[in-house]
């Protein structure tokens, strides 16, 4: 799935390392309402390199088929809100993985959060080749 998933209220899109900017500047905005949630990150990982080996390193996983990461798109204004990702992604017999997502605070409640993971859990099945079981 490299073509966006378009929802009603959100879509999303793969995460490329050309968002580099656009999505440091919204994990900056968003790093005390993170906190809580996340693993201690090094200054690094606060940088426009930083964010740039992230995504790197997430592009590759997409080659691979063991991960995706996409952008949250907010359709009300196009802009870039969060992040959604299929991780650990194991196929054959076992066919799982893990879902996580985080959205910037400011756009909480206006149902961006239910529905960009169900785009995600849906591209898994279709695009990814997850299979239901």
């Amino acid at each position: 799935m490299k073509a966006p998933v378009e929802g009603s209220v959100a879509s999303i899109r793969p995460l490329a390392p050309a968002d580099a900017d656009e999505y440091l500047a919204l994990l900056k905005r968003n790093k005390d309402f993170l906190q809580p949630y996340e693993p201690a990150r090094p200054p690094e990982y606060w940088t426009l390199a930083g964010q740039q080996d992230q995504l790197a390193v997430a592009a590759a996983e997409w080659e691979l088929g063991t991960g995706y990461a996409f952008a949250i798109i907010d359709r009300s204004d196009g802009a870039l809100a969060g992040r959604v990702a299929l991780a650990n992604v194991v196929r054959k017999g076992w066919q799982n993985a893990t879902l996580g997502y985080w959205l910037d605070d400011s756009r909480n409640a206006r149902a961006l959060a239910p529905k960009a993971p169900r785009l995600a859990a849906g591209s898994a099945f279709a695009a990814a080749g997850l299979l239901l079981v």
